[in-house]
């Protein structure tokens, strides 16, 4: 079979014949279900049906041909061999040269950088490491490239690089939006990418297991499955489905967590015809208030979009711990800071943004602030946690209140209407000089500046005064 990244290395080359043989031998597995009244029946490897639907003749030769034409490609892609080396990529090569793998290990420098000039060997080096680990794997699983940000100042503007060196990750060519933060160490550092390379999907077999391993506080993509032949097998059958899956799995692995349950676990959550079922549990509630996918899995885009929509939420928490990702991230931030006694202002908020503004999700980022913890910012804007809840909008440069009552975002249109005046530039002028018309004498006075800029990255992070690596 074809070697990928979760499964032992094997040496053994796929062939055309071995893969049709493996589709059509996979047909017994659509098992003992009953279609049409009628039933199908295994013997052997000669299965003999009674099924009077035709259709569902034709839905199963298309099956065998689209998986024989998928897999016969990755053949041919696996085929290329691997550099052995780190790449020197450049705008002219980037896109050509980084499609081709499922994960990239991108280090950006400077020459005349001395921690990037440090970070170099170590970069290098975890990718010799890396590749010897995994030279019996798929070649398109991970590459490593360098990129020189003085000279490549098109690549270095398109990942937002503000800092040498900066060592992100991409899978499937979407970057990661955590950055490597890691001690700069080789063992930190391939520690870091290995987790990569491990499977995103937890696999369970018993109800008890998922109950105990699912976070509360975390959202979580659930696949269960009610194929007979994995309750016969007790192993998870590798299906077209199941890696569909596990690719979007890959790609939010740093937002939810993701389960495929089979075997007794799923009893009772498949319900014939269907061989799968997909559902989503919310952050911060149990598994009762799963959210059905409500599509089939036949659709890989259509999946992500639902995925990315459930796991990152519209409106999000701003903590400590994650602002400075969110503000890596580049947009102003409309904050609405509660009182952690009274978190009804929350649902209210999330409410009003998921009914009225998802199309501004583009131009801001939604959050919500524990105002006793964020205080200072309230101090900013001449308020303190008893005047809470307080909506604000930072801009990054200023801070800007929203001064009706907070409970008028309730009222369609207004809270669009004040992200509306901060695109325009009416909050700005507005602070400056008033409603009324500019005045030749007249004073302006800057308004509060931006609080939750300085919980970005440390412009003296990488200074010779304070030496991380």
């Amino acid at each position: 079979m074809h070697t990928n990244m979760y499964s032992n290395p094997s040496t053994t080359e796929p062939t055309i014949a071995r893969m049709v043989m493996t589709n059509l031998l996979g047909l017994k597995n659509l098992v003992e279900y009953p279609l049409n009244r009628k039933q199908m029946r295994i013997s052997g490897n000669k299965m003999i049906t009674t099924i009077t639907n035709s259709g569902l003749l034709t839905t199963i030769f298309i099956s065998v041909i689209f998986s024989l034409i998928c897999n016969s490609h990755q053949v041919l892609a696996s085929s290329e061999p691997r550099p052995n080396r780190v790449l020197e990529l450049t705008s002219d090569n980037y896109d050509t040269e980084t499609s081709k793998y499922q994960i990239v290990v991108l280090n950006f420098y400077a020459d005349w950088c001395p921690y990037s000039a440090r970070w170099k060997p170590v970069f290098q080096d975890t990718a010799v490491t890396i590749y010897n680990e995994t030279k019996d794997f798929d070649p398109s699983i991970i590459v490593f490239g360098q990129i020189n940000c003085e000279v490549q100042t098109t690549l270095s503007q398109r990942f937002r690089i503000t800092k040498f060196p900066t060592t992100k990750l991409t899978l499937y060519g979407k970057p990661c939006k955590k950055e490597y933060r890691g001690a700069r160490t080789p063992s930190a550092f391939k520690e870091y990418i290995k987790k990569f390379l491990s499977d995103p999907i937890v696999t369970i077999d018993n109800h008890a297991d998922l109950a105990s391993k699912i976070e509360e506080r975390k959202g979580a993509v659930i696949m269960y499955s009610g194929r007979l032949d994995e309750k016969q097998h007790s192993k998870p059958v590798e299906s077209a489905e199941l890696s569909m899956f596990r690719r979007v799995a890959q790609t939010l692995r740093e937002d939810c967590q993701f389960f495929y349950v089979y075997g007794p676990a799923s009893s009772g959550k498949v319900q014939p015809p269907d061989l799968y079922m997909l559902t989503f549990k919310p952050q911060h509630k149990g598994i009762d208030h799963e959210v059905r996918y409500p599509s089939t899995l036949t659709d890989s885009a259509t999946l992500n979009v639902w995925a990315k929509e459930h796991c990152i939420p519209l409106v999000r928490e701003i903590t400590f711990e994650n602002a400075e990702e969110l503000t890596e991230e580049g947009l102003p931030f409309v904050i609405l800071f509660y009182d952690p006694n009274d978190k009804s202002w929350i649902e209210l908020y999330k409410r009003v943004v998921e009914s009225e503004l998802r199309a501004e999700a583009n131009g801001v980022t939604f959050l919500y602030a524990d105002g006793h913890v964020f205080s200072h910012p309230l101090k900013h804007l001449g308020k303190t946690t008893k005047d809470l809840p307080v909506v604000a909008i930072d801009s990054f440069k200023h801070l800007f209140l929203y001064k009706q009552p907070v409970a008028s975002i309730s009222q369609p249109g207004r809270l669009r209407q004040f992200i509306a005046d901060l695109h325009s530039g009416k909050l700005d002028r507005e602070f400056h000089f008033g409603p009324d018309p500019v005045q030749p004498d007249s004073v302006p006075t800057p308004p509060p500046e931006s609080a939750f800029n300085k919980l970005g990255p440390s412009p003296y992070r990488y200074s010779l005064f304070r030496d991380e690596l």
